[in-house]
């Protein structure tokens, strides 16, 4: 009986500590990360919520890897590479480097490695999973997650905001990046201003 209430405590005891794990390290990449802008997309008009949160498409939810630096082996000559194991693999970690051109005031793709990138001035990385890259069109667009592609809103607000997402072109979010390239949502911002929710 001992034993199994010392068994009880020690998992409550690994799960919390877990959770206090999760929230020191989106705490840290909030404090420490550095800012940057990201340009958001329309969404799949069919799918809108209504409910607690926005769902959150990026320019950079899409890469074309045929305009970006890649390591990834995608095509000789036209011809589609990727290998059968990494078909069949749901998704993997990818490294997209972002910099922002001038006269932009959002960050866009600059190269999407497997490997941890070396950033210069003005260049930082986020670190994402592939999905898979389409190969229905002329070119070789990537799909990549991030993690940050929900905001959370007062109950009944997602709606009306990723109405204004696909009829506008207004909307970016501010996210920080650590050094490991985790990312975390700071703020939306619609017209110039942080939706504010009083």
């Amino acid at each position: 009986m001992k034993g199994r209430r010392l068994a009880f405590i020690a998992i409550v005891l690994l799960q919390i500590g877990f959770l206090v794990f999760m929230i020191a390290g989106k705490q840290y990449t909030l404090a420490y990360g550095e800012k940057i802008l990201l340009k958001t997309e329309p969404i799949d008009p069919r799918s809108l919520f209504s409910g607690d949160y926005v769902r959150l498409g990026y320019e950079i939810s899409e890469i074309d890897l045929s305009k970006v630096e890649t390591d990834i082996d995608y095509s000789v000559d036209g011809t589609y590479l990727e290998n059968r194991r990494e078909r069949i693999k749901a998704s993997s970690r990818v490294y997209v480097k972002l910099s922002k051109k001038p006269g932009y005031e959002y960050w866009t793709p600059v190269s999407v490695t497997l490997k941890r990138p070396e950033t210069g001035p003005g260049e930082v990385f986020i670190k994402g999973e592939k999905h898979y890259i389409d190969l229905r069109r002329d070119t070789h667009v990537m799909l990549v997650s991030y993690g940050i592609e929900t905001f959370y809103v007062p109950e009944g607000r997602g709606l009306e905001i990723e109405r204004k997402i696909n009829a506008e072109d207004t909307t970016f979010v501010e996210v920080s990046i650590d050094r490991s390239g985790n990312a975390v949502i700071t703020d939306l911002i619609q017209d110039g201003k942080p939706v504010r929710f009083d």
